[in-house]
């Protein structure tokens, strides 16, 4: 059933009968895209953040924050680059929908989660009142509610995509087992990439969470929560594009074969 969604046997998440997505070589070949455009995205977001971050603090126009989800409050176009990156993310998670209904399941849960992280900003909202001389005073409301839902939701989103790279990637169809009876080299060697990308981001949402238990000062001066954020959407980024097959040489026969099924003859 698509309502659960969560299968860790040895058979788990295999191609689903009647499953477009799962039986059309050109569907499927669309999935990966979409995978790698997921990819690219995750991948993207915290370096253009960062980047952002430095010009603005040189030139006086922002800082470069103690966390990703503190460049929601940047008035200079990091905060709108911070929601609509986590909007777009949210939207191709609902869009995407592998070989299996329950994997649309939970990727269209993360993406709920995506939404929710981005329209609950972790200090509350600012509303804006304006005094004289053009000087703009705010008074934040909501601020633990926010707090709570955006820690959550952000909690949800890593732990969904640690599963993804556990279970839902690293599954095994009869295609991937050669001859030996052994995995063929290119899926033996995505699963490793899956299983260190999962490692990484349950080791780096601990260490985020351990932080919140260290001095407040310590924290924004090594800026820790940036650091474990920035690691588990770089990982994020990383592992899904594994799976959208960017990378030629991880690529199974019948992932080629898909990809040519879509590649227009020449005359």
């Amino acid at each position: 059933m698509r309502l659960q969604p969560f299968e860790v046997g040895q058979e788990r998440y295999q191609l689903e009968e009647g499953n477009i997505h799962a039986q059309d070589p050109g569907k499927r070949n669309g999935q990966k895209r979409l995978a790698a455009i997921i990819g690219y995205f995750a991948l993207g977001m915290p370096i253009v953040l960062a980047l952002g971050g430095l010009i603005l603090s040189l030139f006086d126009l922002g800082e470069f924050t103690e966390s990703l989800s503190a460049f929601y409050y940047q008035e200079f176009l990091l905060g709108d680059i911070f929601v609509g990156c986590l909007i777009f993310l949210g939207t191709a998670m609902f869009a995407y929908q592998g070989w299996h209904s329950k994997i649309a399941t939970l990727a269209s849960f993360c993406g709920v989660c995506m939404f929710l992280v981005a329209l609950f900003p972790a200090d509350g909202w600012i509303m804006l009142d304006e005094v004289q001389d053009d000087v703009f005073a705010g008074q934040v409301i909501f601020e633990l509610v926010s707090d709570q839902v955006h820690l959550w939701a952000s909690v949800i989103v890593f732990l969904i995509l640690a599963w993804f790279c556990f279970f839902v990637f690293t599954r095994v169809t009869p295609d991937q087992i050669g001859p030996d009876g052994e995995l063929i080299p290119t899926k033996r060697s995505r699963n490793r990439l899956y299983r260190v990308s999962g490692t990484i981001i349950l080791l780096s949402l601990g260490a985020t969470g351990l932080a919140f238990l260290l001095d407040e000062t310590v924290v924004r001066q090594y800026r820790l929560i940036y650091v474990g954020e920035t690691i588990c959407l770089l990982t994020y980024g990383v592992s899904w594009m594994v799976q959208g097959r960017v990378f030629t040489p991880l690529s199974d026969p019948r992932d080629i074969n898909d990809a040519k099924s879509q590649t227009p003859a020449r005359k």
